[in-house]
């Protein structure tokens, strides 16, 4: 939690922004649900939501990823500027299009978390069983 006297000097975006990290573990993404403050390391792109889908940027995310991975600085640190990271292309469908692809998207991430929580339930009653059966 940022204090207001950080915020004031923070980087912070608001919710549905995507982030991407752009220094060592180059191309890791996310969406934030709120509001975030956040080093020189990540880059962000905040959809202006009457043109984009936020989800369907995080979907698109998953190129860039690769794409700055390919061009990123060798070396020691990988790094990817941002003035590389903004000439990054993407094809963007009209609005109705990205609402339907970040749509099925999302509900398809949400099953596999679901089932994530499912399977780590399971193993952990696995494990007790195993546990219990040869003391």
């Amino acid at each position: 939690k940022l204090s207001p006297e950080g915020i004031k000097v923070a980087r912070v975006v608001e919710s549905e922004s995507i982030l991407i990290t752009c220094i060592a573990s180059i191309g890791k993404t996310t969406m934030v649900r709120e509001p975030v403050a956040f080093n020189q390391q990540i880059n962000s792109l905040t959809p202006d939501k009457t043109k984009y889908y936020p989800y369907f940027l995080l979907v698109q995310s998953y190129h860039w990823s690769n794409m700055m991975k390919s061009f990123a600085s060798k070396g020691m640190m990988q790094i990817v500027n941002k003035s590389d990271f903004s000439t990054i292309p993407t094809l963007v469908p009209c609005l109705a299009e990205q609402t339907a692809i970040g749509n099925f998207f999302q509900k398809l991430d949400e099953k596999i978390e679901a089932e994530s929580a499912k399977l780590e339930k399971l193993q952990v009653m696995k494990k007790a069983m195993l546990q219990r059966m040869f003391v």
